[in-house]
C-alpha cells in the first residue's frame, strides 16, 4: 500500500511568509502568531533590533506600538513561544519563533531591521470595542466575583446577562434613624403612611414627622363596643 506523505506545518511555513503577509528574507524567524484585537485591527511587525544580547521586536497593535524584548539566551530548542502584553496587562497575543530565528543575526552584536509588514488578517481575532465587557477592574479571562452589602449581582434570565448593582456607604451619623414601622421595613427607602380618624400625622420642622393619637387613654382606642370613637380631641404625642 502506498503511503502518502503529509508535510508538517513547520515545513509548510518554511515555504512561504506565514504568519506575515509577505516575506522579508527570513521565513523561519516567526513560524506562528495569533492576536486578539479591537475593531478588525491587524498588527504589523515594524522592526527587529539586536542590542546587547537582547532581541527587541516592535509591533504596531490596536493600542499603539508594543516592544517585546527577548534575551538571545532564550532561543534554545526547536521553537520559542512568547506572549505579548500591553501596559495594562491585557494579553495582545502570542508569537512563536522558529528554531533558526537567530540565523540572521549570527556574528552580529548590533543590528536593526525595518520591516513594516502586516500579519495575515485571519490571525487576529477581532472584538468590537463598543460591544461587550472584555475586562473587569483590569482582569481578563475567567473571573469569580463575590458580592456584599454594597455590591451585588442579578442575572438576566434568557439573555445571558448580569446586572451589577453598587451602593455607596452613607455618612456615619450619631442620630437614630428609622429602621421599621410595626416590624415593616421600608421598600426602596420609602414608607407611605396615611392618617386616620384615630391617628394624625403632621410635620414638625425639617425632616421630622409628628404622630398624634386622638383620645386621652390608649386603651380607649382599642374599644370594640359598637365601634365607638372617643370624642376627646386633646392630642397625645
Amino acid at each position: 500500500m502506498a503511503i502518502t506523505g503529509i508535510l508538517s506545518w513547520e515545513n509548510e511555513t518554511a515555504l512561504n511568509a506565514y504568519p506575515l503577509s509577505k516575506e522579508f528574507g527570513l521565513n523561519s524567524f516567526l513560524v506562528d502568531a495569533n492576536f486578539v484585537q479591537f475593531d478588525n485591527f491587524v498588527p504589523v511587525l515594524q522592526s527587529i533590533t539586536l542590542l546587547d544580547q537582547n532581541l527587541v521586536i516592535s509591533l504596531l497593535t490596536d493600542v499603539g506600538t508594543i516592544k517585546l524584548t527577548v534575551a538571545t539566551s532564550e532561543f534554545v530548542g526547536t521553537s520559542l513561544t512568547k506572549r505579548i502584553f500591553d501596559s495594562t496587562g491585557r494579553c495582545i497575543g502570542t508569537l512563536v519563533f522558529g528554531a533558526n530565528a537567530l540565523s540572521l543575526f549570527e556574528n552580529e552584536n548590533t543590528l536593526s531591521l525595518d520591516i513594516n509588514i502586516p500579519f495575515l488578517s485571519f490571525l487576529a481575532k477581532s472584538i468590537p470595542s463598543n460591544c461587550g465587557v472584555y475586562s473587569v477592574a483590569g482582569k481578563f479571562g475567567a473571573l469569580s466575583l463575590t458580592g456584599d452589602k454594597n455590591l451585588w449581582f442579578t442575572s438576566i434570565t434568557g439573555r445571558n446577562g448580569i446586572v451589577f448593582n453598587a451602593a455607596a456607604l452613607g455618612a456615619i451619623s450619631a442620630l437614630p434613624y428609622l429602621k421599621t414601622l410595626n416590624g415593616i421595613a421600608p421598600i426602596n427607602n420609602n414608607v407611605y403612611m396615611q392618617e386616620t380618624d384615630l391617628l394624625k400625622i403632621a410635620t414638625a420642622g425639617t425632616a421630622t414627622v409628628q404622630f398624634s393619637l386622638i383620645g386621652s387613654d390608649i386603651s380607649d382606642l382599642m374599644m370594640q363596643n359598637n365601634n365607638i370613637i372617643v370624642k376627646n380631641l386633646t392630642p397625645q404625642t
